[in-house]
């Protein structure tokens, strides 16, 4: 197994303001003559970190995920992209980084211009049987469970043409730990793995799991608890040099990851009671 990411210079060349959330992103502009679509960090979230680290878990176990690395941005782009920022309504959360700027690194992942986001679950279903990559898309039910990700929904779902086949990609993992980076509610939290944590609307994603797709959904809780502890303490390392996190953080994020990849495969098969097709049928069965 393992990860390798690369670190490349960019320079931020435009911004994204989302009306939704009230928070900002930027397209940066790699010397590998590539664009990347970044997300900064807010303050008490570690939004970037966020990004990194479940691209980092999701790769490890094949999950579609965009390519990604970090970026160097450097000082000069940091700071027109500062005044912009400030330009917007008072309304749009601001990122950490403030004035004067060093060159900063963040993580991105490769924008695709023509990447195709979902609207409805039945966009999601429709498209299931024509994707390339169908099996992947399961990845995701337990890859959000082990961060507890409270972002996932249709518009987090993506495909993409390429040559001949049709590519499904998982991407936004910006909100995981309950969209918390308070400590004391990540230990307490340690051992939760009820389906139905975080907001509804990923909720309707279960409709999507039958009896043939649920042992490739629970097979990816396998891959995650085949992790080794090489790789996560190469997550760790990477973490306390890249990112401004506390001790504490960084420890209660060390012992979330390793306690709950003991965990993870058991809480996938206990979680069957969460799709409502696979306990449809088990009561049809038991009622004949």
């Amino acid at each position: 197994m393992g990860v390798n990411y690369k670190i490349i210079k960019g320079d931020i060349f435009k911004i994204e303001p989302n009306v939704h959330n009230h928070k900002i992103a930027f397209l940066v502009k790699g010397n590998d003559d590539k664009t990347y679509f970044v997300k900064p960090s807010w303050v008490g979230f570690h939004n970037n970190l966020n990004e990194y680290l479940a691209h980092h878990i999701g790769s490890l176990i094949d999950a579609p995920l965009l390519d990604g690395c970090f970026i160097k941005i450097n000082a000069d782009s940091m700071m027109k992209w500062h005044k912009t920022v400030e330009s917007f309504h008072e309304t749009f959360l601001h990122p950490t980084f403030i004035p004067p700027y060093k060159e900063a690194i963040f993580f991105g992942v490769e924008f695709k211009r023509d990447l195709n986001t979902f609207n409805s679950i039945l966009e999601v279903k429709a498209t299931l049987n024509i994707i390339h990559n169908k099996d992947e898309f399961y990845s995701h039910y337990a890859l959000d469970q082990y961060l507890k990700n409270l972002d996932r929904h249709v518009g987090n779902l993506a495909i993409h043409k390429e040559p001949r086949k049709l590519v499904f990609y998982l991407f936004d993992f910006d909100r995981l730990f309950l969209s918390t980076w308070n400590t004391g509610v990540m230990k307490k939290n340690f051992d939760n793995f009820d389906c139905f944590s975080s907001e509804s609307h990923n909720e309707q994603l279960y409709q999507l799991v039958d009896r043939t797709a649920i042992k490739t959904a629970q097979g990816y809780g396998a891959k995650i608890s085949y992790i080794t502890d090489d790789d996560i303490s190469e997550i760790i390392n990477t973490i306390s040099i890249i990112y401004n996190i506390s001790k504490d953080e960084l420890d209660t994020l060390s012992k979330w990851i390793r306690h709950r990849k003991e965990k993870i495969y058991d809480a996938c098969l206990k979680n069957e009671i969460c799709f409502p097709n696979i306990v449809q049928r088990g009561l049809s069965s038991v009622n004949r």
